[in-house]
């Protein structure tokens, strides 16, 4: 599916859809981050690891994902968290 031909409010439709399913129900801190990335998508903004870090996840500007890996281990997360939402 490119993204780039999903309107704003079907990208929030979507996003509404998901954050309501028995996969992210019980969720908080996924529906946040999910709701976090489709808002920048929808901002156009190109969004790196460090900036997931810093913005997202309140780390400081000093993040070094080699050392830390909370925002890979959470998108990795949030990404079989998609899965299963979309395979059910």
């Amino acid at each position: 599916m490119n993204t780039n031909f999903i309107s704003k409010e079907e990208k929030i439709k979507i996003l509404i859809d998901i954050i309501n399913s028995s996969e992210f129900q019980n969720a908080q801190k996924f529906q946040e981050l999910l709701r976090y990335l489709v808002d920048a998508s929808i901002s156009g903004k190109i969004i790196k690891e460090s900036t997931i870090a810093i913005e997202f996840f309140q780390k400081d500007k000093s993040f070094d994902p080699s050392i830390d890996s909370t925002v890979r281990t959470s998108i990795s997360t949030l990404r079989k968290k998609l899965e299963h939402y979309y395979l059910t």
